[in-house]
């Protein structure tokens, strides 16, 4: 049976044009859920792993280790667990809310500000990187709402709190606050690969970043950073903020060797089913950007300008 995405469709569905519209958006919103998209992503035929594709022999690694930190970690831990089974040695999970986890250690944290519970989580992340070699095999669940959810060490979550505080009032985009975020961090920017390091890690990005930028995800925990510090002084000067104690993030090659990081879904993902589902009704789709970033009226706005297509779809 069909996951029921909009409640109240019923009620909505006053006229054959809405009715059509709703069928669109619970068709991209089916795309992306969790559940299908680890299911018919991610495969284990006796020992070969495939994610998307890329095979993996777990003969070669003594032990599978998995973490997660984000909105779709604890859905995506639960799907993994049911085609790994005992195969996963150990394995910590950050989300807002935690079910049915057997292998894999499930907590709750707190979203969009970071609390101790966040700090305290992350902190058992950084314990499973103890001993690690390259004879270990972790899968990194990086999905949105993670550059809360991930925070570590103990220093970075008052500066991260004020941080989300202050840059409310800024008006600065949410790539310029990642920047400051990765340069507070010891996990963020690449910092998970140097924690892991030499272990292999296979990155399942959730990606929710406009345009499909997986390395901007989470803060990129997994992806080698090539902003600076200079970088974020300079947001930092442009807002006239103050106090904050910056880190370079980790640029040394070797940490990133043993990484590949896998898009798992973006919202072209969504925006290819709704595409395809106004087909199916007989519209003539069109698809503006993957990257939309502005106010609704704005957006309202560049929607109506491309309405050319009886259909026009965008994401952002």
């Amino acid at each position: 049976m069909e996951k029921v995405w909009i409640k109240n469709a019923a009620e909505l569905a006053v006229t054959e044009a809405r009715r059509k519209a709703l069928q669109i958006v619970s068709a991209g919103l089916d795309s992306i859920d969790t559940s299908k998209i680890i299911k018919s992503a991610i495969n284990l035929d006796g020992d070969i792993l495939s994610v998307k594709g890329e095979k993996f022999d777990l003969k070669k690694f003594k032990r599978v280790i998995v973490v997660g930190f984000g909105k779709a970690s604890a859905i995506a831990a639960y799907e993994l667990e049911k085609i790994l089974g005992n195969r996963i040695f150990d394995g910590v999970v950050i989300d807002l809310s935690i079910f049915g986890l057997k292998r894999i250690h499930g907590f709750k944290g707190t979203h969009p500000k970071p609390s101790q519970a966040n700090v305290d989580a992350s902190e058992k992340i950084a314990e499973l990187a103890e001993g690690i070699s390259d004879k270990d095999l972790v899968i990194v669940i990086v999905s949105g709402g993670g550059s809360s959810l991930l925070c570590w060490p103990k220093e970075e979550l008052e500066q991260s709190s004020r941080l989300y505080d202050e840059f409310l009032h800024t008006g600065g985009n949410i790539e310029e606050l990642n920047t400051i975020r990765k340069h507070i961090s010891q996990i963020k920017g690449g910092g998970l690969a140097k924690l892991f390091y030499p272990a292999k890690i296979i990155g399942l990005v959730f990606c929710d970043i406009p345009g499909g930028k997986c390395d901007k995800v989470a803060s990129g925990p997994t992806f080698k950073d090539y902003s600076t510090i200079a970088d974020a002084e300079k947001i930092i000067k442009k807002y006239s903020l103050k106090g904050y104690y910056l880190n370079e993030t980790p640029k040394e090659e070797i940490y990133f060797k043993n990484v590949l990081n896998i898009s798992i879904v973006t919202n072209e993902t969504a925006l290819s089913a709704m595409a395809e589902k106004g087909r199916e009704l007989g519209f003539n789709p069109k698809i503006i950007s993957t990257e939309v970033y502005g106010t609704a009226e704005e957006i309202i706005a560049d929607l109506k300008k491309n309405s050319a297509g009886n259909l026009v779809l965008a994401g952002g």
